[in-house]
């Protein structure tokens, strides 16, 4: 369990894409007990040591590197990428622009699965690997995509023209 303030994040999923043996894998992981079991230099190290880069980034005790790259992925794709899934409880909020309080599932933070989601990405093409940090969110498709690159002011004023639409539409019924 990792806690930021108030919020409980149980983490219950890791995803792994072109790095070190691993092409594109999912782990689920169990909420009470966890074990990775296998042969000799099958990759569970491997699995520990991405979990360390994602949360430690410069302090960890494996740095990532160009080597890291899925060897079968070089001339088709450059990109690591390590992603963990956490659960969230329904009514528990996050903290926004340094001071807002929001609930996740309502500010559509959350994967289609209903997870919180953090993906970093390494491109290994690059002089110097810089992670690039995201969250995967589902928006529902009644969301213009659109409205999310827009500045306060834009919002604002398309909000304006809603509110009149809607004002008209009032008087029409």
């Amino acid at each position: 369990m990792f806690y930021s303030g108030r919020i409980q994040m149980n983490l219950i999923g890791i995803k792994l894409k072109n790095f070190r043996g691993y092409k594109d894998i999912y782990i689920h992981l169990q909420e009470n007990l966890q074990m990775i079991v296998g042969m000799n230099d099958i990759g569970k190290s491997t699995i520990l040591e991405a979990l360390d880069i994602f949360f430690n980034d410069k302090n960890a005790t494996v740095k990532i590197s160009k080597d890291d790259l899925n060897i079968s992925m070089v001339d088709i794709d450059n990109v690591i990428e390590i992603a963990c899934l956490f659960s969230i409880e329904e009514m528990d909020t996050i903290v926004i622009d340094s001071s807002y309080r929001v609930f996740p599932r309502d500010e559509y933070l959350l994967n289609a699965e209903g997870y919180f989601e953090i993906i970093k990405k390494w491109d290994t093409s690059l002089s110097a690997l810089k992670a690039t940090t995201y969250i995967k969110c589902a928006i529902p498709s009644c969301i213009d995509v659109n409205i999310l690159t827009k500045k306060q002011n834009e919002l604002k004023a398309l909000l304006n023209t809603l509110w009149t639409i809607v004002k008209q539409m009032d008087t029409l019924l």
